[in-house]
């Protein structure tokens, strides 16, 4: 009952969905396991496809997911297929996810720890072809 009462209080739910708090301690390994996961050209592809990076860009950020977060737009950056279709043009007028990715790198570049700042650097380093990014 206690490690029941210990999950319940690190997440809530929304619309049915868990969701993790800020404070969630296995978040930084989460994002870690995704970075990995990135590497390879299907997963990416899907992840992207099936809406992760918005997600992704929903999570909380702090100091201990600083650092993973922009290392996970640089792994997705990595694979120019997954590029591809992260900077089609949005659907709806909402704004778009190449707009947040961006400002979520800026923000790493402004105030994350070294790797993080790196991590974003490299991330917009690989968006500048895709004219999506300079719009």
């Amino acid at each position: 009952a206690g490690a029941t009462e210990e999950i319940t209080t690190t997440t809530k739910s929304t619309q049915g969905k868990a969701t993790a708090l800020p404070g969630n301690p296995q978040m930084p390994e989460s994002l870690a396991a995704l970075c990995s996961l990135l590497a390879h050209r299907k997963f990416a592809g899907a992840f992207v496809d099936r809406g992760g990076v918005r997600a992704l860009l929903a999570l909380p950020r702090g100091p201990l997911t600083h650092h993973w977060f922009a290392r996970c737009l640089f792994g997705v950056s990595q694979v120019t297929s997954a590029m591809e279709r992260l900077l089609a043009p949005p659907a709806s007028s909402s704004v778009s996810t190449a707009r947040r990715c961006v400002d979520a790198a800026l923000e790493a570049l402004e105030g994350g720890h070294d790797s993080a700042r790196r991590h974003a650097a490299l991330f917009l380093s690989l968006s500048f072809p895709f004219p999506a990014i300079l719009d």
